[in-house]
């Protein structure tokens, strides 16, 4: 009587477990987005889009958790490469695809941009720190208006009141009124000195004391664009975005001997045909 040898249990896995991984591997990418989605959602709440500080989060944002979509788009283009006889992962795979086009070219835009928005917050905190100056500058120039104007000690304390100033002790309110005058305006000469001070202190507005940054960014903007480019395609298109943007930079290194010389600008009408379809599978998503 013959007996069967029981299966081993570090065998290989069952075929309908691994037929599963390319949709598995779908979903992970739909979660990867989502959470890029839901990071996003909650840093540009609430909406300020004429706040520098809400415009240089929101830019942080998009930067920062790029990685997400990104792996999740190569994570679609796996799963489909898995399974290439599943339409629905091939349909969604080209959606995504064609998706990250303008993705791309919008992270290569990133870059000037950003030089702008640390430029426009820079002016923005100077602009801030003079306002508060004026303000107390105001503030001093009512109190010696009042000082001024007061013919006793008692309607010169109404007067503060109703300035929101310093209130006079009783031992104040018992000076002669010129002698309150010269104390009270002394004291207005320091906060007028303190407040030169600090208007002297106000840095000027200047991007460059933020160029590490502004140079860190810069590289990673590049980097994504060059990645989400890698994964991208046009409608229509045989080959990956950053392939096209290969062959227009080499056209366009080919083509200006050619033009020095006068030959036909072939390379040119390519560039031009190139950028007008782009144009038009924006309008059409």
């Amino acid at each position: 009587m013959s007996t069967r040898a029981p299966a081993s249990s570090t065998g290989p896995e069952p075929d309908h477990y691994t037929s599963f991984i390319p949709w598995r591997l779908s979903w992970v990418a739909l979660t990867l987005f989502a959470l890029y989605a839901l990071v996003l959602l909650g840093d540009a709440l609430p909406v300020r889009q004429m706040a520098p500080a809400w415009q240089l989060r929101l830019y942080s944002s998009v930067v920062n958790a790029s990685s997400l979509p990104l792996m999740g788009l190569g994570l679609l283009h796996l799963s489909a490469h898995l399974a290439p006889d599943s339409d629905h992962l091939a349909r969604r795979t080209r959606f995504f695809a064609r998706l990250a086009t303008p993705i791309a070219v919008g992270f290569l835009l990133l870059i000037p941009l950003q030089g702008f928005l640390f430029w426009q917050q820079s002016s923005t905190e100077v602009l801030v720190g003079i306002r508060q100056l004026e303000r107390q500058e105001r503030t001093v120039a009512g109190l010696r208006q009042a000082i001024r104007s007061s013919s006793s000690a008692s309607e010169l304390q109404q007067s503060l009141k109703a300035l929101q100033g310093p209130m006079l002790t009783p031992s104040e309110q018992a000076l002669p009124l010129p002698q309150l005058r010269a104390a009270l305006n002394a004291s207005l000469d320091q906060v007028d000195r303190a407040l030169q001070s600090q208007r002297m202190a106000l840095p000027a507005p200047d991007p460059l004391n933020q160029l590490q940054l502004i140079l860190r960014n810069s590289a990673v903007c590049l980097a994504l664009a060059i990645g989400f480019a890698a994964l991208a395609q046009r409608r229509h298109a045989q080959v990956p975005m950053l392939m096209e943007w290969q062959h227009s930079l080499e056209s366009i290194l080919h083509w200006r001997p050619l033009r020095r010389s006068g030959k036909p600008r072939g390379s040119e009408q390519k560039i031009a045909s190139y950028v007008e379809q782009l144009s038009q599978d924006v309008d059409q998503r």
